[in-house]
């Protein structure tokens, strides 16, 4: 792909990319990906979506809405940092992922970005998205849209 696609077209390309892809994996369709991923997508960065868009991108998609799935209907902030391996999450980069996952609360991109210079982390990529998302008994019914 060159970077001569256009941003909506691209994306109109990845997301059935993901659904084929998730499809393989584990034999059924899941709208909730397509709605997590669009959602994701419309709100990244021209830069990061197209740098990564050949290589990992289809797989962060992928783990870290199976990492949220599970954790978003907790009224709880869950954070996690990993280096991410082939084996255990489908893609590998150099270096470490910081992702979280709260309810909802104010300044949650700049108190990471406070949280990460006071601690002397180099940040080469950052990706905030911040989306509603719904539950019902537990389960995610909705995400990138109210109601």
């Amino acid at each position: 792909m060159h970077r001569n696609v256009g941003r909506e077209e691209l994306i109109a390309e990845l997301v059935p990319e993901l659904r084929r892809a998730h499809e393989a994996d584990t034999g059924s369709a899941s709208d909730m990906l397509d709605a997590f991923s669009q959602a994701v997508l419309k709100r990244v960065d021209d830069k990061y979506l197209y740098r990564h868009r050949l290589t990992t991108l289809g797989a962060q998609l992928r783990d870290s809405f199976k990492w949220v799935s599970e954790r978003a209907h907790e009224d709880a902030v869950h954070v996690r940092v990993f280096k991410p391996t082939l084996k255990d999450h489908g893609y590998e980069l150099e270096g470490y992922v910081i992702e979280t996952s709260m309810p909802d609360q104010p300044f949650i991109v700049d108190t990471m970005k406070l949280y990460t210079e006071q601690c002397g982390v180099r940040v080469i990529n950052q990706l905030n998205v911040v989306m509603p998302a719904t539950f019902e008994e537990n389960q995610l019914v909705s995400v990138g849209r109210t109601g």
